[in-house]
């Protein structure tokens, strides 16, 4: 539900801007008409700043301004006002926004910004929040709601987590105090460049989305022990992220998209309860890369469209070998479609890339581990191992593949070398046999001569 006073434009503090009696009589008749949807959860209330504002002046008309009340408490409006009509409209209008459970605030294109707080203190049900465009230090009374917030979002709002969850907003708070009830944050499209160690007032989180910002690193997540959803897609990451160790025994659904990973190393943590995976448009080359996901037995999910190694022609193929053997039991999505039953045969067998990856033909030049010829030596393929070698010993099948795949290769070089080195010999041979003969032709015809 959305109200918007777009007549009336609030610029200045010291401007009356007390709603219209008719403006008043209008919310008040929405609201009867529709507003049991928005007590009940259903659907949320959506308000301007201004609006909101010109709200909060026209409510001091009954009730007392300076009155602070608890937290879930209820205010009664001042008795001898109760008489006139607009009066009841304003109070039952009132009686509303101190019961609405979903509130959105938003910065319409006829809201003047950066000019006057929004007090939310008047919703004392309140459990959702949700802010967009309004930067969260024009935000007043959010301290109040820090106890009973479930759901907080901030799109377009903060420039610091800290300002959220430590000052809370325009309050300016400085007591440090836990959000012992808030599950939820949304903190996307806010540009972020780091998230600083104030999450740790928000212990109990569950979901977290801090996509669409300018992330490198996300180390304050490990303060979050019970995180089960976490969306970290279009931002600038470059590894796995760690999490809190108990996070790794309940993390469902993580979002990785279009960010900066090469690898899934540390992913492997995570083995026990994910069962979605995002990966798309990252930077990932070699289905070697891939091994980490057959330690996920509860997977069920993995997109991993627009990345290099989608590319392969045997892409679906490759990728299903890495996939824990769990996985042919139940449905699976790969790259948004679903596994067919011949790839489903495939899972559990990354030791056998070879047959997918690596052509029958070896030419001169050297075979590195996703089956493309570079100018690498053996000595990188070596080196590879190595790296590999360091990450468990659940790894030792595709080293020993590895190694057999070179020895293959040397093999054949040394097989034609052979070759060469006998056929020269058999010239050689035939050649010196001919020579001793035509020398002993020679020797009898002198000698009968």
């Amino acid at each position: 539900m959305n109200y918007n006073n777009n007549n009336n434009k609030y610029t200045r503090r010291d401007q009356d801007t007390n709603m219209d009696p008719t403006q008043i009589t209008a919310l008040a008749k929405l609201l009867k008409e529709s507003g049991d949807k928005v007590l009940n959860s259903q659907f949320k209330l959506s308000l301007s700043g201004s609006l909101l504002r010109a709200l909060n002046d026209s409510f001091s008309l009954i009730v007392d301004k300076n009155e602070m009340l608890p937290p879930q408490s209820f205010q009664v409006v001042k008795p001898n006002n109760a008489k006139s009509d607009v009066f009841r409209e304003l109070q039952f209008v009132y009686d509303f926004v101190q019961k609405t459970v979903i509130l959105s605030l938003n910065q319409f294109v006829n809201d003047d910004p950066y000019e006057f707080a929004v007090d939310i203190s008047k919703f004392r049900s309140l459990r959702t929040l949700e802010v967009h465009k309004i930067p969260i230090n024009q935000i007043v009374g959010l301290q109040y709601l820090r106890s009973q917030l479930q759901d907080l979002t901030c799109m377009k709002s903060i420039s610091e987590v800290a300002d959220v969850l430590v000052g809370c907003g325009g309050d300016k708070a400085d007591d440090k105090k836990q959000w012992r009830s808030l599950r939820s944050i949304n903190f996307a499209y806010n540009m972020l460049d780091y998230v600083d160690s104030s999450l740790e007032y928000a212990s109990w989180l569950e979901v977290l989305n801090l996509s669409h910002n300018q992330l490198v690193n996300v180390f304050a997540l490990r303060s979050l022990p019970n995180l089960r959803v976490v969306n970290l897609s279009y931002n600038r990451l470059n590894q796995i992220p760690a999490f809190h160790i108990d996070a790794t025994r309940k993390i469902k659904v993580l979002l990785l998209s279009n960010n900066f990973l090469e690898d899934l190393d540390g992913l492997a943590c995570l083995s026990c309860c994910l069962n979605e995976l995002d990966l798309s448009g990252n930077f990932i080359v070699d289905h070697g890369s891939l091994l980490p996901l057959s330690t996920l037995v509860a997977l069920r999910s993995v997109n991993l469209l627009e990345n290099p190694l989608a590319c392969h022609p045997k892409h679906r193929q490759a990728t299903a070998r890495y996939l824990n053997k769990a996985t042919s039991d139940v449905k699976f999505t790969l790259d948004n479609e679903p596994l067919s039953r011949y790839e489903k045969t495939l899972t559990g067998n990354y030791d056998s890339y070879k047959a997918i990856l690596v052509p029958n033909a070896v030419t001169g030049s050297n075979l590195n581990l996703s089956g493309r010829n570079t100018p690498a030596s053996n000595a990188t393929t070596i080196a590879a191992d190595g790296d590999l070698e360091q990450l468990g010993g659940s790894y030792k099948g595709v080293n020993d593949e590895r190694d057999q795949m070179n020895q293959s290769v040397i093999s054949q070089k040394k097989l034609r070398v052979r070759r060469a080195v006998i056929s020269e010999s058999d010239n050689e041979d035939s050649n010196a046999r001919k020579y001793s003969v035509d020398a002993g032709k020679v020797i009898d015809s002198m000698i009968t001569g």
